[in-house]
């Protein structure tokens, strides 16, 4: 049963849902399908380890688990997508169980907040290698890293339901206020800025990935409509009074 697999072997499984998105890239290996599948891999496998991590140290039983359903309509979906714009649009495979005795609300704040924290962190470090006044090496991947990483910080510190941002909000509203904020920031910057244009087209040349494929990816709109949507519906379906769930979190 695929919810009965060892954590790294879920880990793989719930990357592959997302790789596929890339298939039509294999052209170009590396930069089609290596770099974009690596730096999505870096957006979700931190995030979810700094969760278990922190949730293991105050006690509670915590491991990344594949969601069956949620594994199957992530894999049909990006794999579609990526005909269609060579991009992933959806992540609910898996998400990080924590069972615990009982913990207190400064104890859900923090392991919540480990996740977010964790991309704001790849992001900053990527911001801060982009900012070099030369082209480095992988400078297109860096900008990609930047756009996930502060993507799914912002996402995940949302205010909403089972989201990170709710039980942090519970816990300290002036934390979640400075992350909320350094987040939206990271991530307008990956936009706004006249080193992201540069990097920008630099990436729909270095990484293969069509100008539809990004520009889909990457519209406000359409993708945070789409993930508040589908994390919220799996995050329900999945909450128990024993496990907190951290969807695409």
């Amino acid at each position: 049963m695929l919810d009965d697999l060892s954590e790294p072997l879920a880990f793989l499984l719930a990357i592959i849902s997302v790789a596929v998105a890339f298939l039509p890239n294999l052209a170009n290996p590396i930069g089609g399908f290596l770099l974009p599948t690596l730096a999505f891999a870096i957006a979700i496998i931190p995030h979810e380890l700094a969760h278990r991590g922190t949730a293991r140290r105050f006690g509670c039983w915590s491991r990344f688990v594949l969601y069956p359903p949620g594994f199957y309509t992530t894999l049909a979906v990006n794999l579609v997508m990526g005909f269609i714009v060579h991009s992933p649009l959806l992540f609910i495979a898996g998400y990080t169980a924590i069972s615990c005795a009982g913990y207190t609300r400064r104890d859900e704040g923090m392991i919540s907040l480990a996740g977010p924290l964790t991309n704001i962190a790849i992001a900053l470090i990527s911001l801060a290698y982009l900012r070099f006044p030369v082209y480095l090496p992988l400078f297109s991947f860096f900008y990609l890293l930047l756009k996930l990483n502060a993507f799914v910080a912002f996402f995940n510190l949302l205010p909403l339901g089972p989201l990170d941002g709710a039980k942090i909000f519970r816990w300290n509203i002036a934390i979640w206020a400075i992350l909320i904020i350094i987040a939206g920031w990271l991530w307008l910057r990956s936009y706004f800025s006249r080193r992201a244009s540069l990097s920008s087209r630099r990436l729909y040349s270095s990484l293969s990935l069509s100008t539809s494929s990004l520009s889909f990816w990457y519209s406000a709109p359409r993708s945070m409509a789409f993930f508040i949507f589908s994390a919220a519906s799996l995050a329900i379906r999945l909450m128990r009074p024993s496990t907190s769930l951290s969807a695409l979190s």
